[in-house]
């Protein structure tokens, strides 16, 4: 998760990062709790139904495709602020 460092650290503390993916979707996949909270981070809400203000929404596969609605979780991570 290359991403992550970078996203974490543009976070302000109290901050929260909502990710959008698939099963299959390599930014779905998190590292362990201790590497998140190396990162300052936190999980509050594990992938679960996509949040309110995604629904609705068409999500694409790379190919252009659209994903079923059903397919796409949300998951959210908060900056907690110590670090």
């Amino acid at each position: 998760m290359d991403w992550l460092p970078e996203a974490a650290n543009s976070l302000k503390p109290g901050g929260t990062l909502t990710i959008n993916s698939t099963p299959l979707n390599k930014f779905g996949k998190l590292p362990s709790a201790d590497v998140l909270e190396s990162l300052g981070l936190k999980e509050i809400q594990p992938a679960g139904p996509l949040l309110p203000e995604f629904q609705g929404k068409v999500f694409r596969y790379t190919d252009g495709g659209a994903i079923p609605p059903g397919k796409v979780k949300s998951t959210v991570l908060q900056k907690t602020g110590e670090n």
